[in-house]
Order: C-alpha cells, then sequence, then structure tokens
C-alpha cells in the first residue's frame, strides 16, 4: 500500500479544540495507568500497551487507539503530561506506524487524526525536530490513507468523524488542500442522511447526537478560523440540532438512557451548546426522532414513542418502544437501564425490552434487538395539552406477529405536575403473561406501604407514592449504567399479570406524596 508523499514541516493552521478532558484521568495516565470500557491499560510499558489482543472488544480498543485521552493530559497539564503524551504517541508510531486493520480502520484512525492536529501545540509544538517529523510523517500517511478509506466507514455517526478528520488535514497541510474538497463533498450526503428534519439524529441516540453536534461545530469553527466558507446545510443542521438536544437533557444536565445514550457530561453538553450558539428553547413534540417531552411544573418525563430505525443506524437500537423517563427538579426518578461497553452479555441485555420503563410481553422484547428483524411495522400516537393537563396515548404492534397482541398506553401529567397517572391497555389472545417495569434512579430509595403501595423517596426528601389497581406492585432489583462502564446497583417496580378477556387494562398513578406515610414496617 503506498501511502509515501510530500512530508510537511509545519500545520499551516490550527483548528480550535476547546474541548474538556478529564484532569483525574489524565494524571492516573502520567502515574502510569489508564482504565476504560472494563480494560486497564499500563501506560509506563509502551512495548506492551499498543499490543492488540485479539480478544480486546471495540470499545477499548477504540478509545486507545483514538487518542482521544489527550484531552485528559492536557487538563492535567505540566510538563509531565506532555512528555506522556509524546511517549505514547511516538511509541504508537513505532508499533502501528504502517497500515494494521484494526488500528487503521477508518472511524479510529479519523478521531486520531484529529486529536493529532487539533492538540499539536500541546504535546507537539515544543518537541524537538525529530518528534515533529515523525508526527508529520505518519499523520500524512495516516491522511492518505483515510481519503482512500472513507468509502469503507461504518455507516453513521463514524463517517462524521471521518469527514472532520479530513476537513482538518485539508485546511492544515498546503498539499492536502485535495482532503478538504473531499470531506465537504461527503459532508452535504451525510447531513441529508444522519440529521432528521426535527434535528434529531436518525439513530435515535440522544448521545450519538451530542457526538454529531460536536463534529459539525468543529467543522464549523475550522472553517470560520481559516477563513473559509461555511455550506449553509451545515448551519442548518446545527440551528435544528440545538433544540433537539435540549429535548433530551433532564433537570441534573445529563441526557435521557434512550437507545445507546448514557447520562454524559453536563459540562461537556454545555459547552456544545455554548459553542453552537444557538438560541432555542427544547422541543416539545420530536416528530421526526418519535419522541415526545411532556412538562408541568418540577416534573420532566421524556417518552419513546418509535420504533427502532432503519438499517444501518439500526446495529444498536433499543427495544424501548413507549418506555419513558421521569425527573423531578434535578432529581432522576423513573430511568431506563442505560448502556455499556463492557465486555460479556450486558450489552444485548440492555438493549432487551426489560431495560426499559415499558411493558414487555411474555419476556419477549417488543423489537428484536437483531438488526434487520422484527420490529413494530407502526405506532400510534396523540398528545393533547389542555387547561394544565397533557395527555399522551399511543400503541404499537410490536407483538402482534409473535403473539397477537397490540399495546397501547396513555399518560397523563396533571395537578401542576404532581400526578402522573397511567393505562397500560393489552389487546388479544388471553392467557399471556406480561410485566410493566418503572426501573428506578439509584438515589431513590423505595419501600413498601400499607395496603399494596410503593413511596419512592427522592435524595431531597420529596416523597412519591405509587399505586396500582388490580395488580400488586414488586420492589425487585435493578441496574443502571447511567456512566458505560460504571454499573450502579437499584431497584425497580414491577405490575405483573396475565392477559383476561380480549381488552386487558392494567392502571397505575403516581403522586407527590406531601405527608409521611406508614411502611409496612411502621417507619
Amino acid at each position: 500500500m503506498a501511502l509515501r508523499g510530500n512530508i510537511p514541516s509545519a500545520l499551516a493552521f490550527l483548528p480550535p479544540d476547546p474541548w474538556p478532558g478529564n484532569a483525574a484521568t489524565g494524571r492516573a495516565i502520567i502515574a502510569g495507568q489508564f482504565h476504560t470500557s472494563g480494560f486497564s491499560f499500563f501506560t509506563a510499558y509502551t512495548k506492551t500497551l499498543w499490543h492488540v489482543d485479539a480478544g480486546m472488544g471495540e470499545a477499548p480498543l477504540a478509545a486507545l487507539h483514538s487518542f482521544s485521552f489527550l484531552h485528559d493530559l492536557r487538563a492535567a497539564g505540566g510538563d509531565d503530561a506532555r512528555i506522556m503524551a509524546r511517549s505514547l504517541v511516538s511509541s504508537w508510531i513505532d508499533a502501528h506506524g504502517g497500515w494494521q486493520e484494526r488500528t487503521w480502520r477508518p472511524d479510529i484512525l479519523a478521531r486520531r487524526i484529529s486529536v493529532w492536529i487539533s492538540l499539536h501545540d500541546f504535546y507537539c509544538a515544543s518537541a524537538d525536530d525529530a518528534f515533529r517529523s515523525q508526527v508529520f510523517l505518519s499523520l500524512s500517511q495516516q491522511l492518505r490513507h483515510l481519503s482512500r478509506a472513507a468509502a469503507d466507514c461504518p455507516p453513521g455517526i463514524a463517517t462524521l468523524s471521518v469527514i472532520k478528520a479530513l476537513c482538518y488535514g485539508g485546511l492544515c497541510f498546503p498539499a492536502e488542500e485535495a482532503r478538504l474538497v473531499q470531506g465537504l463533498r461527503l459532508l452535504e450526503g451525510e447531513l441529508r442522511t444522519q440529521i432528521l428534519p426535527d434535528g434529531g439524529h436518525v439513530s435515535r441516540d440522544p448521545e450519538q447526537l451530542l457526538t454529531a453536534l460536536i463534529d459539525l461545530i468543529d467543522i464549523r469553527t475550522a472553517l470560520r478560523a481559516a477563513k473559509r466558507p461555511v455550506p449553509e446545510t451545515l448551519g442548518h443542521a446545527i440551528e435544528r440540532m440545538v433544540p433537539a438536544l435540549r429535548f433530551f437533557r433532564h433537570g441534573d444536565g445529563g441526557l435521557a438512557l434512550f437507545n445507546g445514550a448514557n447520562e454524559g457530561m453536563p459540562m461537556l453538553i454545555d459547552m456544545a451548546l455554548a459553542q453552537a450558539d444557538i438560541r432555542g428553547r427544547p422541543l416539545r413534540s420530536a416528530t421526526a426522532s418519535h419522541f415526545e417531552r411532556i412538562s408541568l411544573g418540577k416534573t420532566l418525563l421524556l417518552v419513546d414513542t418509535g420504533a427502532p430505525p432503519r438499517i444501518p443506524a439500526a446495529s444498536g437500537a433499543h427495544a424501548g418502544t413507549f418506555s419513558f423517563e421521569m425527573s423531578i427538579g434535578r432529581q432522576r426518578l423513573i430511568t431506563n437501564c442505560g448502556s455499556t461497553s463492557l465486555p460479556g452479555e450486558w450489552p444485548l441485555v440492555l438493549r432487551g425490552t426489560a431495560a426499559h420503563s415499558t411493558l414487555i410481553m411474555a419476556d419477549i422484547n417488543s423489537s428484536s434487538i437483531m438488526p434487520g428483524t422484527r420490529k413494530p411495522a407502526s405506532t400510534q400516537v396523540r398528545r393533547e395539552d389542555a387547561d394544565g393537563i397533557i395527555t399522551l396515548e399511543g400503541s404499537h404492534d410490536g407483538y402482534k406477529r409473535p403473539l397477537g397482541m397490540i399495546h397501547t398506553r396513555k399518560i397523563i401529567l396533571e395537578n401542576s405536575g404532581e400526578t402522573l397517572s397511567g393505562e397500560d391497555t393489552l389487546e388479544g389472545p388471553i392467557g399471556q403473561p406480561f410485566t410493566i417495569r418503572f426501573h428506578l434512579h439509584p438515589d431513590v430509595i423505595a419501600s413498601s406501604l400499607t395496603g399494596g403501595d410503593v413511596l419512592l423517596r427522592l435524595p431531597s426528601g420529596m416523597g412519591w407514592r405509587f399505586h396500582s389497581e388490580g395488580v400488586t406492585a414488586e420492589i425487585e432489583d435493578s441496574v443502571y449504567f447511567g456512566a458505560p462502564d460504571s454499573p450502579r446497583k437499584t431497584h425497580q417496580i414491577t405490575l405483573s399479570g396475565t392477559t383476561g378477556h380480549k381488552e386487558t387494562k392494567t392502571f397505575w398513578r403516581l403522586s407527590h406524596e406531601a405527608r409521611k406515610p406508614k411502611t409496612e414496617a411502621g417507619e
């Protein structure tokens, strides 16, 4: 493979990079250890650090070889951080300077190029000429390969990383103007494919929306700083994405856990919104993304009203149709279980319907979590906002093919946000088992009350009473992945039953509890 060409001696332009890192992670790397996605890497032993284990998962491989940790070293600051960064870059070039299938994969390659370029002044500007020549030669080789391999990039969010790297290369290396032209040409098509009319991302994953927004902001910022024209379609996409990102934020500043998203870093989300420099309130209804945002008083609900996206965007989608999350001010109450890249069975388990706050039939997912197979053919949604009462009603046919069932969920938020009423209806054959799950945030304390209700106590001391009719509420164990590799134990409320007549209804209610009720233990 020919990767040679003219080698630059300096960058003609340096793209701004305002994004924060984690100083504690940076200090740990300097001390000799980097932990991510269930793997620990010993940064002091560079001869073995870059050895790619065949059993290493994609997440730790990408985290290590994309060099995103350079942001953490920059956050730690100081000469030790710069020396460690140079050592890691130099040893990587020694080990992987020639093409290798996994570490030169287009998405990993693109992120590495962008980080090496944008953080040049941190780790490279004060280095000796030998190191700088080594870096520029490697960057030139990687950029040329990326240009050839761009068409082989996995579809979706990774393509935007490739486009950003091509744009950076074209702006920063005088002889590589063609890469900028290539990147901007690819950008036009990806904006049409990936960014929905309401500003959501085609994956229906709030965290991928954030990642896409950051990449697009970086491209816009670099073009502006280099005094190049910004495509109108790029500006319009960012304008749509900002209200969509605000749509998915809870009161604590983090993201809702839908379709592979974790909470994310509120500081990073704040910075992305500030860098976008677009005003706009959160959407009420994200009709193209198929989500609803319901808010009264301090109570906020985010509801997934859609089916998983089409291939190829469905590769990591969750079977969470009509699941919802609920927060009170800055405190999360009802959640989904989240997502993880840890090795083992967790990634698939968390994509299943049982890991979401919705109804599951006979332990069968409402959509297959394998791309290209069963999912709801249609979802019907109706919303009404009137006289301080918000009503949302929707149905899906995800259980029609395997079980002959239609699920309808109706929720009503009223009383200034202090009462949430729900009704889950199943239409179809009798004798089918079902469970309705309400996963709780780990900071919520659940206790059984006299009479079968459940008291949910928030960290602030505020109490909410869960009441159900006809079905006994049980408190069971659950898990919460608000961060991708940091599971937390928690609980869930379950309502289990069996379909009786042609139409089976289950009623439940969450209401703010002003006084302290009696628990079964008499507390």
